[in-house]
């Protein structure tokens, strides 16, 4: 029997109702709540964390209102890279704070007029002069900018645990009933994720009742009830589905935003970038995989790899490619991938990330000519498609 492995992102819960994309986790939860920006001018927006607030300046700067998830943790990157990487044109901005700290120089940033760059250096300097005053040569600053890593990180949790609050308003509501609390789920959105999940790819048990089905969740959502017993793993973490807490750290929720494991060593310049790693997805995925469930099929038999919903962007190409390493798939002929996007999605554009994906996957091989001519193999031998969802 032929197994197969559905690969689920962010547009799987949109086509079952929720709200779960950046823009509307954005205007709910961001872009009111630090409106204060606008008419003072200034950066006392730190109770409501870091990332909160650079990404309103981000949205005021560049007046866009149109974001998906890999803008944001595009802009995570960006702001880490400059925040601790230095390279040959510039210092990083830790740097830079560091040499103004030790020479005493002033900068007064007024945030009606500079943008997210100022913004962050502007974070960055005080936290540096509470930890070792000003004008201190000797200071450890190597430390500071661990310590430094570390809160940037705390403020990344915060952040997570705003979008954790916001995605459970949807699922689970608070009832009382006799005087007594109790949670309800939002049956409509379980309803039309089993629907979708048995459209996607029919829940076909052998004659034993075992399951060939198993889901790498890109999502924090767990769309599956009792009736569907196949294997299932949340990528990234998963909600804690209870009403959280209005403003203290979610100990239950251990949803991630972050970035990919190439940041950290980029081929490109070779060097370990090990001030960022804490900010990798699988570093931090690791810190929590304490008993993790073995996901992926058996090489042996016949695979379909689905994918339905992920924009296939680059924050997790190395998931991807890790797959496609381990069912080798430029010799597997029994391995084939099906890419399957929503009627409303554009099938040129699904090409062209899909396009991507295995262009960039096969740059990466030692064999040059094999990575060249990796899609044509796929084709020949019909092991890829691209098909719109059908109800």
């Amino acid at each position: 029997m032929q197994n197969t492995l559905l690969i689920l992102g962010n547009g799987f819960d949109l086509e079952c109702g929720l709200k779960s994309s950046f823009t509307e986790f954005f205007n709910a939860c961001i872009k009111d709540k630090v409106s204060i920006l606008k008419e003072y001018g200034d950066h006392k927006v730190e109770a409501d964390g870091f990332w909160q607030a650079l990404l309103y300046i981000y949205e005021w700067k560049y007046n866009q209102n149109d974001y998906n998830w890999f803008d944001i943790e595009d802009i995570i990157k960006n702001t880490l890279l400059n925040v601790f990487i230095e390279n040959l044109n510039k210092k990083s901005f830790y740097e830079q704070a560091k040499y103004d700290i030790i020479n005493d120089v002033n900068n007064d940033y007024n945030m009606r007029k500079v943008g997210m760059d100022e913004y962050i250096k502007s974070y960055c300097k005080p936290f540096i002069v509470r930890k070792c005053g000003y004008k201190n040569k000797f200071a450890n600053y190597e430390e500071i900018k661990k310590d430094f890593a570390i809160d940037l990180l705390f403020q990344l949790k915060i952040l997570e645990n705003q979008f954790c609050k916001y995605m459970n308003g949807q699922l689970v509501k608070k009832e009382i009933i006799g005087g007594q609390s109790t949670f309800k789920k939002n049956e409509v959105y379980f309803s039309k994720a089993v629907k979708l999940l048995n459209n996607l790819v029919p829940m076909i048990k052998d004659k034993h009742g075992d399951m060939f089905i198993s889901i790498l969740n890109f999502n924090y959502t767990y769309p599956i009830n009792n009736e569907l017993k196949c294997k299932i793993i949340n990528v990234h973490g998963q909600l804690c589905n209870k009403i959280c807490s209005q403003n203290a750290i979610c100990l239950d929720s251990n949803i991630i935003f972050g970035i990919d494991d190439t940041v950290i060593s980029d081929s490109k310049d070779g060097i370990i970038k090990n001030d960022i790693k804490i900010f990798s997805k699988t570093y931090r995925t690791l810190l929590m995989s304490n008993n993790a469930q073995k996901i992926l099929p058996s090489k042996g038999s016949k695979l379909v790899i689905k994918f339905f919903g992920h924009s296939l962007n680059k924050a997790d190409y190395s998931y991807f490619q890790s797959i496609f390493d381990y069912y080798d798939i430029y010799n597997n002929s029994n391995v084939s991938l099906e890419f399957i996007y929503n009627g409303e999605e554009r099938k040129n554009s699904s090409t062209e990330r899909v396009y991507n994906l295995i262009s960039d996957y096969g740059a990466k091989f030692t064999n040059k000519d094999q990575g060249k001519n990796l899609m044509h193999k796929l084709l020949l031998e019909k092991r890829i498609s691209i098909n719109s969802l059908a109800y």
